[in-house]
């Protein structure tokens, strides 16, 4: 709706002015300070600050924010929960929420808090908040609803932009494999207004690719609508190339219900070098 409409305005030019900062910043390796300082300002804010915060860490990654960049900023906020819980004493139930939640939106991969975040544990002096952090974490993503619960921890995950961004593209996608339509798909993306999240729309299209039933028409059509955009303008080589590069994750959880996911997907490059969309 239209409160939807603006809120997604007003994501874009936040989105636009901290991008440009970050862009700016001599020491990009620093940026997970970035990362560290928001999540700790929203830890004593409500639920909409701690909302639009992890709204724009999704926003951010990865033209502007890589993985590695906000994995150390999570890290470091880790280390750092028992001091946090001073001023901030649900300090370690809001720092699960924001991992969980940095998880189910993408920017970290599942395995974070498996290897890096158990692998920092004995390095911590003995802090109960830490272990209590990510014990809080795994219980947010181990239920079998678990997506759902954590995108409504803050209000209603319909009022959030991103989700509501990824919604559009995959009915997007789902609505052309239906009809065909290239106009309708490129109005739809036009509709959007969110050139920062193309690489979604890559990504989406590869999984649809790699789900889809052998021998059927969904990875030419897509890949050609992929070309389509390309050769427009509308996604360009940068959100292309980054849309193929988030799949080297999300290719391990595919293999669950699709065990030939990896080979899936490197068919799905050469076929995309032939029409000329692979970023090299």
């Amino acid at each position: 709706g239209e409160t939807e409409s603006t809120f997604l305005l007003f994501l874009n030019l936040l989105f636009n002015s901290v991008g440009l900062i970050l862009d700016q910043t001599e020491q990009p390796l620093y940026q997970h300070y970035f990362v560290k300082r928001l999540v700790t300002l929203a830890m004593d804010r409500g639920n909409r600050e701690k909302e639009a915060a992890a709204c724009l860490l999704s926003t951010l990654y990865p033209y502007h924010l890589d993985q590695s960049q906000i994995q150390r900023g999570f890290e470091r906020l880790l280390e750092s929960v028992d001091d946090l819980a001073l001023d901030v004493p649900a300090a370690s139930a809001d720092l699960a929420m924001f991992i969980a939640r940095a998880v189910v939106d993408d920017i970290l991969p599942p395995k974070f808090i498996d290897v890096t975040l158990e692998g920092l544990l004995p390095g911590l002096r003995q802090s109960d908040k830490a272990a209590d952090c990510i014990d809080l974490a795994h219980g947010h993503l181990r239920d079998r609803h678990c997506t759902e619960r954590v995108l409504r921890a803050w209000g209603d995950p319909e009022k959030s932009p991103i989700d509501a961004a990824k919604a559009a593209i995959q009915d997007l996608l789902r609505e052309f494999l239906v009809n065909g339509s290239v106009e309708e798909a490129r109005s739809c993306l036009r509709t959007l207004n969110a050139r920062y999240f193309h690489h979604e729309l890559v990504k989406r299209a590869l999984v649809l690719c790699i789900e889809a039933a052998p021998g059927n028409s969904t990875a030419p059509r897509l890949l050609g609508l992929l070309k389509v955009l390309a050769n427009s303008g509308e996604v360009n080589e940068g959100q292309m190339r980054v849309g193929f590069e988030r799949m080297t994750d999300v290719v391990v959880d595919l293999k669950l219900d699709v065990p030939n996911a990896e080979h899936r997907l490197e068919g799905l490059k050469l076929m995309a070098k032939e029409v000329g969309i692979y970023p090299v």
